[in-house]
């Protein structure tokens, strides 16, 4: 009787141990790849899935600071997305940017943010002249 009780105990001692352990927390984690000059005009950049889980409603911006930036007016131009799967990546472009910043240069700032992920920005310096960019 005594032995019963020792294996029911042990059982019940170990009982969490082993209902947690098949369980695996996912997450998810974006990261920002580098900025680039866009195809002709603007800035560019990569918005990357690396988490275990589906980024959801993911928003995105492009800021650009210092110089003197006329389009976008605002100096920032903002998008969204649905969702990322798990090793994806959405491509995002600024649009054309038109401005002046050669002698003092501009921080161009890439943010993301998903409803189950943390923010994550990204920061370059870089020139522009009319609408040449060089980051």
């Amino acid at each position: 009787m005594r032995k019963q009780y020792c294996i029911v105990i042990c059982m019940l001692v170990m009982l969490p141990i082993f209902s947690t352990a098949g369980l695996a927390h996912q997450s998810t984690v974006l990261e920002i790849g580098e900025i680039d000059e866009g195809l002709l005009v603007g800035v560019a950049s990569i918005i990357k899935n690396i988490g275990d889980a589906p980024a959801k409603d993911v928003a995105w911006s492009i800021r650009f600071e210092g110089g003197i930036v006329l389009i976008p007016l605002g100096s920032e131009r903002n998008g969204a997305c649905d969702s990322i799967d798990v090793g994806g990546e959405k491509n995002i472009f600024s649009g054309p940017v038109f401005g002046f910043g050669v002698l003092r240069p501009m921080e161009i700032t890439v943010s993301a943010q998903a409803s189950n992920a943390d923010p994550v920005k990204r920061t370059e310096i870089g020139w522009i002249f009319l609408f040449i960019m060089q980051v």
